[in-house]
């Protein structure tokens, strides 16, 4: 299982600094991006947080109402793959836009999203992100009844890149180790020291 680094900053200075701590241990950082009105708070664009990461290809997960608006000057050799919300209001045209952008286009389901929601939209994603929190805010307790979840997902297509993300820590990986990915944040950024602790979990999930 792979163990991505999740960046969730309120201003471009954190998202500096939160990559430069894990730059050179990840192989792929996640970049949360949020407009204030799908989920609280806002973040820097995503166009300003990839022009930061140097280093690493990111994954990019928007929280935001009008992901299509955020595909301007996204190129596909950076970004591996890109989740937005069924419930957002330009989704149809943001799976439109990815294709001809040559982006690998992804379905965020939050926690009162059924799997089934991906069934109209097999042909036009590649993967899909399983939040285990309430999406916007890090730090909120894992809830397991989402682990289902991810069998689901791979009942409905083996193939789909199934990523896990939201209060997960090393403890969780017994249950969540039937996913590709685990995007984490406070398990790494709120240790005294990040890199190590990303270290770490990428020796626990093999």
């Amino acid at each position: 299982m792979e163990i991505i680094p999740s960046i969730l900053a309120r201003n471009l200075e954190e998202v500096r600094n939160q990559v430069d701590l894990v730059k050179l241990v990840a192989n792929v950082v996640h970049l949360d991006v949020c407009d204030g009105t799908l989920v609280p708070g806002a973040t820097p664009s995503v166009s300003d947080q990839l022009n930061i990461v140097q280093h690493n290809i990111c994954d990019v997960h928007l929280m935001v109402m009008d992901p299509a608006r955020y595909l301007d000057g996204i190129k596909a050799e950076k970004v591996r793959y890109i989740y937005a919300h069924p419930k957002a209001a330009t989704f149809g045209v943001f799976l439109e836009q990815t294709k001809i952008l040559n982006l690998k286009a992804g379905v965020a389901l939050s926690p009162e999203d059924p799997v089934e929601l991906i069934r109209p939209y097999l042909d036009s994603i590649s993967s899909v992100l399983i939040l285990t929190v309430s999406p916007g805010e890090s730090g909120r307790p894992f809830q397991e009844d989402m682990i289902g979840k991810i069998t689901e997902v791979k009942n409905i297509n083996s193939d789909l890149f199934v990523a896990v993300d939201g209060g997960i820590e090393q403890s969780k990986f017994e249950l969540i180790g039937h996913a590709d990915a685990a995007v984490i944040h406070s398990a790494i950024f709120n240790k005294p020291n990040p890199e190590e602790s990303l270290l770490s979990l990428q020796g626990q999930s093999n």
